[in-house]
C-alpha cells in the first residue's frame, strides 16, 4: 500500500517537473536579459549628477525581427538600455512604445532571425493552475520558478475611461531580474508578463495578464503609442430619488462631480450634478461600466448620452479624444 502511494506521489512530482522543464526549454531561448541605466541631474541649475541608477530585468522576444515585450515600470524614466541573449551576446536596443496603463513596453533589438514566442492572447487563465515564471536575471542563463495562479484581479480604475490590464496573482517567486519576463502555463503558453513581488510578503507576486492586450501591443509596434479615448469626468454611482426614477424610468445612474477643463465632456456641455443614464442606449450604473464603454470606443467616435439635469431628461453628444498622457518624453538610447 505504501509502495503504491509512493509511486503515485512520484508520478505527480514527475509530471510537475516535466511541465516546468518543458516550459523552460521551449520559452527560455526567447527570454532576454535587460540592463538599464538612469542618470539624473540633481536640479536644473546644478552640474552635479547623481550616481547612475542601474537596473536589471527580463524581456520576451515576440517575433523573429527582434521585437521584445517587457514591463513599463522597469523601463520608464530610463536613459539607456542594453539587451543580452541567453547565449551571452550583447545587442543594441531601441524603444518602440511604452504604455504604463498596461505596464507594457515594446523594444526592438538590432538584428534578425531571433528565437521568439507568440503570446497566448486567447488562453484561458484559471485560478489554481500551474504557472512558471521565466526570467534571465544574469544574462548567462534563464532562471525559472514555479507556483500556481492564486487569484485573478480585475483591471484597476485609473480614472474615467482608463483602466489597467488584468493582473494575475501568483505564488511563483518573481525574483530580482525576472520582472518583465514571461509567465507561462503548463501548456507552455505565455499568459502574462511578470511585474513585481510585494516586498516582505511570501508568495505574493503579480503579472500583467495578456488576455486583453493584443491591440495594445499592435499599437505600440505600429504607432509607438496606445490611443485611448477619454471623456473627462469624475463621478460616482447614484441611486435615483422617486422623481428622478419617474422621469427617467431607471433606478441608478452616474452623478457627475467634476468636469475636466478642455475635455470632450466640457466641450459637449456636460456639467457637475448631471446624471448619466445611458450611452448609445447602454444603461450605465457604475463607474466600471462607464469606463468599459469608453474603453471599447474609438478616438473620434461620437457618443450619445442620455442625462438627467435638474431632474429633467436631456441629451448630449460627445466626441472622444485621445487621452495622450503617456507619450514618452524622449527616445531611449
Amino acid at each position: 500500500m505504501e509502495s503504491q502511494q509512493s509511486n503515485h506521489e512520484f508520478e505527480i512530482w514527475d509530471a510537475y517537473s516535466s511541465a516546468v522543464m518543458k516550459a523552460s526549454e521551449k520559452i527560455g531561448p526567447a527570454v532576454i536579459h535587460l540592463n538599464t541605466i538612469n542618470s539624473k541631474i540633481l536640479s536644473k541649475n546644478s552640474s552635479i549628477f547623481q550616481l547612475p541608477q542601474k537596473g536589471i530585468g527580463s524581456g520576451l522576444l515576440i517575433d523573429s525581427d527582434g521585437y521584445a515585450l517587457t514591463s513599463a515600470h522597469f523601463i520608464e524614466n530610463t536613459d539607456k538600455i542594453s539587451a543580452q541573449t541567453p547565449e551571452g551576446k550583447k545587442i543594441k536596443v531601441r524603444l518602440i512604445g511604452i504604455d504604463p496603463i498596461s505596464d507594457l513596453v515594446i523594444l526592438k533589438l538590432e538584428g534578425k532571425n531571433f528565437p521568439w514566442i507568440k503570446p497566448a492572447y486567447q488562453a484561458k487563465v484559471r485560478v489554481g493552475e500551474l504557472v512558471i515564471a521565466v526570467g534571465n536575471p544574469t544574462g548567462l542563463a534563464c532562471a525559472v520558478t514555479a507556483g500556481v495562479i492564486s487569484a485573478i484581479h480585475p483591471s484597476l480604475n485609473l480614472g474615467p475611461g482608463l483602466q489597467s490590464s488584468h493582473l494575475i496573482q501568483t505564488d511563483a517567486a518573481i525574483n530580482p531580474g525576472n520582472s518583465g519576463g514571461p509567465l507561462v502555463n503548463s501548456k507552455q503558453e505565455v499568459i502574462g508578463i511578470s511585474a513585481f513581488m510585494v516586498r516582505g510578503s511570501q508568495g505574493l507576486g503579480f503579472a500583467t495578464a495578456l488576455s486583453d492586450v493584443e491591440k495594445v501591443i499592435e499599437q505600440l509596434i505600429n504607432d509607438g503609442h496606445v490611443f485611448r479615448p477619454f471623456l473627462g469626468i469624475a463621478g460616482h454611482a447614484l441611486i435615483l430619488d422617486e422623481k428622478e426614477k419617474n422621469e427617467s424610468g431607471r433606478t441608478k445612474g452616474i452623478l457627475i462631480l467634476e468636469v475636466q477643463k478642455q475635455s470632450p465632456a466640457s466641450e459637449s456641455g456636460l456639467r457637475p450634478m448631471d446624471i448619466i443614464m445611458n450611452i448609445n442606449g447602454i444603461p450605465i450604473e457604475s463607474m466600471r461600466e462607464l469606463s468599459g464603454v469608453i474603453q471599447k470606443a474609438k478616438v473620434g467616435e461620437k457618443l450619445n448620452l442620455a442625462l438627467l439635469r435638474e431632474k429633467k431628461k436631456t441629451e448630449a453628444q460627445v466626441i472622444l479624444r485621445d487621452k495622450g498622457i503617456f507619450k514618452r518624453r524622449k527616445p531611449l538610447t
